[in-house]
């Protein structure tokens, strides 16, 4: 924590010093839940700083004064009002640029702080928008933009740039954490569009609900080091689908989008061109369906597998865009 908080101390240094300053956490923090949020509140601080050098002056709003109320779990908190339409029931105190950081809510009643989970920023951001009555959500990170597979797993990976977001929900109920799965609940709910991408471009991948697939529009979503016969945990808390029970150095590639329904599982199909590369013992498993195709094969192919896989399948493609 010292070290973190130099780093912070050495930015805000060579930003003049300016904004809200460093904050402490709470001395009262039996559940460490101060400490936990006190990264989000020290990047706070640094990033109204640099508003303040380039002549901005933004409001800092607690999430509980924009209505991110939670029931009393310290880490894994859920709002206690989720807002269901897009009419603005909140607003900021007052107009103009408002910071509020995410990855926590208040607690009703008592206003401390409660970690809403992993993953959760974006799950903070979409519920202000829906409570405020925005248009969009942009979220930019290292992930550039919604991706045919992980870039890190396969760095052959493309951008797609627009999606619906019942694809988006299939590949996060596949496994996949972009987004936050409640996140993802309250845009369904709602007219608001989700922009991804990342901070070199504004260019990324824009989702709404009502864009209509291409119907060759394939994702790659795949787990590996699953324990076998189990389920394991994403960042967002949620279940992911079970490893084929009874299997060791087992992992899963699931196939999403509605390209899938033209694709056959036998010998002609998927597992066919991954025994003709030379990958043996790949199954198809329960949970496939119209749009959806999961397989498991040994962790030691998994990445040939899914290489192979996604050349194949998963679209869009570079002569698919232009």
């Amino acid at each position: 924590v010292e070290e973190q908080i130099e780093r912070h101390l050495r930015m805000l240094d060579e930003l003049g010093g300016r904004g809200p300053g460093l904050p402490e956490p709470e001395a009262d923090d039996p559940e460490g839940v101060e400490a936990a949020a006190l990264g989000e509140r020290l990047a706070l601080a640094v990033m109204t700083a640099a508003m303040l050098e380039i002549g901005l002056d933004p409001e800092i709003v607690e999430p509980g004064d924009l209505g991110l109320l939670t029931d009393a779990d310290p880490w894994g908190a859920r709002p206690r009002d989720l807002p269901r339409t897009s009419v603005p029931t909140a607003r900021p105190a007052r107009a103009g640029l408002v910071l509020v950081p995410g990855f926590y809510g208040n607690e009703a009643g008592s206003g401390r702080r409660r970690i809403l989970g992993r993953n959760s920023s974006d799950l903070s951001a979409v519920f202000f928008a829906a409570r405020c009555g925005a248009a969009r959500v942009e979220i930019v990170s290292r992930a550039r933009a919604l991706m045919t597979a992980d870039p890190l797993f396969l760095p052959a990976a493309r951008p797609i740039p627009q999606a619906s977001l019942a694809h988006l929900e299939a590949i996060s109920r596949a496994g996949s954490p972009v987004v936050h799965r409640e996140a993802i609940a309250l845009l369904m709910a709602s007219d608001i569009e989700l922009v991804l991408h990342g901070l070199e471009s504004a260019s990324g991948s824009i989702i709404r609900r009502d864009v209509v697939d291409d119907p060759g529009l394939v994702t790659l979503v795949h787990h590996e080091g699953r324990d076998p016969g189990g389920s394991s945990r994403r960042r967002d808390g949620e279940r992911q689908d079970p490893a084929p029970a009874g299997e060791e150095g087992v992992g899963t590639i699931t196939l999403v989008g509605p390209g899938v329904r033209s694709m056959g599982a036998g010998e002609d199909g998927v597992t066919g061109l991954l025994e003709r590369a030379g990958i043996p013992a790949v199954r198809v498993l329960p949970g496939s369906t119209d749009g959806r195709l999961r397989l498991s094969t040994r962790s030691t192919d998994l990445r040939a597998a899914a290489a192979i896989l996604h050349e194949a399948f998963c679209r869009p493609r570079p002569s698919d865009r232009s």
